[in-house]
């Protein structure tokens, strides 16, 4: 999964700047930051905010060394103690009346990984703030990556509906936001979901084909409702990303093999095998 990287800030209290120094020096830039070794910076690091922090009483600082504190554990995977601090350091920002867009991203980014939590309207609230803070933001597309590892594992799993991923691609796709940053937050939404339909579409052909798989009943009732699912994402590429599409596919990045043309012939393809799909399960199960 996509992770956001440290930041390079140092303006803050004596905690924060001695962290960030710290993860500066010491994290493996040619390692992904997952790398057991680097974990191990995350962890020292994590050990070092949290022995000095707490001597800090200016509120500016409390609301560096939170939101960096929320980072690190969310790059730990530690994601509720990543939540709960993030939403401290939310707090403190409307206290004093600062941006809250980091530790907004944060919240929202922890709570998409925990699968047992409801993704509701407060998540998706605190991804506009985290998107619409900061319209500029170069972060955008891995922040983009990032949610959308946490929100396709849901929509697979049939743990978030097709209009909460409907409105993630407006957010991204805002016309307030940056074209560069937009159009490869756009090509990002439109792969990950490629995959999805197509992940989908093998995976009924080949348990369609399991005569002990389709004789029970759960399975085949998946199988509907994931069929339900691909075709709400079929709609969804074709209401919500054609149109954005056409205004940004010249800021698409050269190596990009997404075109409206391919798009349209795609997903015309998709939709035309939707009742082959239907038939194939329906008469699976009667076998």
């Amino acid at each position: 999964m996509m992770v956001l990287p440290v930041p390079r800030n140092k303006k803050g209290g004596k905690a924060y700047k001695a962290t960030i120094t710290y993860l500066t020096e010491k994290i493996k830039q040619d390692k992904a930051i997952s790398d057991p070794e680097n974990q191990e910076v995350l962890e020292s690091a994590r050990r070092m905010l949290l022995e000095e922090m707490w001597r800090e009483e200016d509120k500016d600082y409390i609301l560096k060394n939170k939101t960096l504190l929320s980072l690190i554990l969310l790059q730990v995977n530690e994601y509720a103690s990543a939540a709960e601090v993030a939403k401290e350091a939310m707090e403190v920002a409307d206290e004093i009346k600062k941006e809250k867009t980091l530790p907004a991203f944060i919240w929202a980014l922890s709570e998409l990984a925990q699968p047992e939590k409801e993704c509701g309207w407060e998540v998706i609230s605190s991804l506009m703030t985290a998107y619409k803070g900061e319209l500029k933001n170069k972060l955008m597309p891995i922040m983009t990556g990032s949610c959308m590892d946490r929100l396709m594992y849901r929509y697979h799993y049939g743990k978030l509906s097709s209009e909460t991923l409907a409105g993630f691609c407006d957010l991204i796709t805002d016309n307030k936001i940056r074209q560069d940053e937009a159009a490869i937050s756009l090509e990002i939404f439109i792969s990950r979901c490629l995959i999805e339909l197509k992940r989908t579409h093998q995976d009924i052909y080949i348990i369609t084909k399991d005569r002990s798989l389709m004789k029970d009943k759960k399975v085949v009732a998946e199988l509907k409702k994931r069929l339900e699912r691909h075709k709400a994402l079929i709609s969804i590429l074709q209401i919500k990303t054609l149109p954005p599409l056409h205004r940004l596919i010249s800021k698409f990045p050269e190596k990009s093999e997404i075109t409206i043309e391919k798009m349209t012939s795609l997903l015309g393809e998709y939709w035309g095998s939707i009742a082959e799909l239907e038939s194939k399960i329906r008469l699976a199960a009667e076998r």
